[in-house]
């Protein structure tokens, strides 16, 4: 199973430099930017709308079981559902998926932590991510937030209701930093993109110390130091 994160785009050209100016590696001859560890897709149709798209030659066994939790849509490629979060859930049937080149460079964001969705019914969302191939690995309800992660290593972090006190996007990538946040931010600001919110909520001292990015599309980015 492959994973990818889909962007929709009003200007494929302002698009391609965000990721561009964010240190993406460009994947030749597609509208794909990856880190290494997450590949974006930028879609120009009209329709489409921001989600996560997995690729597989079948899903006919999973849809089996999802269409017990949640509504699903067959398209032409597949099927189309929502895990209760706001999220899009693209299955896509094919035999062919893209690749991250080798020797793939991180992005200026720094160290991919996985994919992060909010959810006010983290029981439902878990079992339908569960029905697609993920497994919980880390985390309980009861903490706010459980990790789930595929057989390909891709993870995918469900948080509950009032756990985040920041703006929160559906889905998002999440960047942990450590003590090397603040000199990520820098490099960020160097870059004239906007910072979609500045968060101080962790910091004794009002610093800012975590932000929040996001694309043309509306993918959130939360580069954080922890």
């Amino acid at each position: 199973m492959n994973v990818i994160v889909q962007t929709p785009t009003p200007d494929i050209t302002k698009s391609t430099d965000f990721y561009s100016k964010m240190g993406f590696t460009q994947i030749a001859n597609s509208n794909m930017f990856t880190d290494g560890k997450t590949i974006i897709e930028i879609n120009s149709e009209r329709f489409a709308r921001p989600g996560i798209k997995l690729i597989a030659d079948s899903w006919s066994k999973e849809v089996e079981l999802v269409k017990a939790l949640t509504k699903v849509i067959q398209k032409d490629d597949g099927y189309l559902l929502g895990d209760g979060t706001g999220t899009w859930i693209y299955l896509i049937e094919s035999s062919e998926s893209p690749s991250i080149p080798e020797n793939c460079a991180p992005s200026l964001f720094g160290n991919n932590q996985g994919l992060t969705i909010e959810s006010i019914d983290i029981e439902k969302a878990a079992s339908i991510w569960n029905a697609l191939g993920f497994k919980t690995v880390a985390g309980k309800v009861e903490q706010g937030w459980i990790s789930l992660v595929n057989n390909g290593g891709v993870v995918l972090n469900i948080m509950t209701p009032n756990c985040c006190p920041h703006l929160f996007l559906n889905p998002s990538i999440s960047f942990f930093n450590g003590t090397n946040n603040p000199q990520i931010i820098e490099t960020i600001r160097a870059t004239g993109i906007d910072i979609k919110e500045e968060i101080t909520h962790f910091n004794k001292e009002n610093n800012v110390d975590n932000i929040i990015m996001s694309d043309p599309g509306n993918i959130g980015f939360f580069i954080f130091n922890d």
